[in-house]
């Protein structure tokens, strides 16, 4: 699925301003090894705190029983897509009921790491 193109263009921009603040680092410093490069440019990380600034509203409902509601309702409705797989919510629900048996089956219980 493609996103509209006002989010296309922010985006970009975003993306863009990453690029300059990186190559920018490189070049303004003379040898930067790139473990020392800031891996987030000022706009960015201005960005990052802006959307976070506010904690999100707490919702009394599991993702499971959201994603349990779906796979009864659309099972062959697609969950997850991506450019080489695509996982229905009956599928998605199939393979996490496999997991989690593996899982116990390997001794994996609540509160047990």
């Amino acid at each position: 699925m493609f996103l509209d193109c006002k989010h296309q263009g922010q985006n970009l921009s975003a993306l863009l301003d990453q690029f300059i603040w990186t190559v920018s680092q490189a070049l303004g410093r003379g040898y930067l090894a790139i473990r020392d490069l800031m891996q987030i440019s000022p706009t960015a990380l201005d960005r990052v705190l802006e959307v976070n600034k506010q904690a999100p509203m707490r919702l009394d409902i599991w993702v499971r029983d959201k994603n349990q509601k779906w796979c009864r309702q659309s099972p062959e409705t697609p969950a997850v897509s991506s450019w080489d797989e695509t996982f229905t919510y009956g599928e998605l629900d199939r393979l996490a009921a496999k997991l989690a048996s593996l899982l116990i089956y390997s001794g994996v219980r609540r509160e047990k790491f």
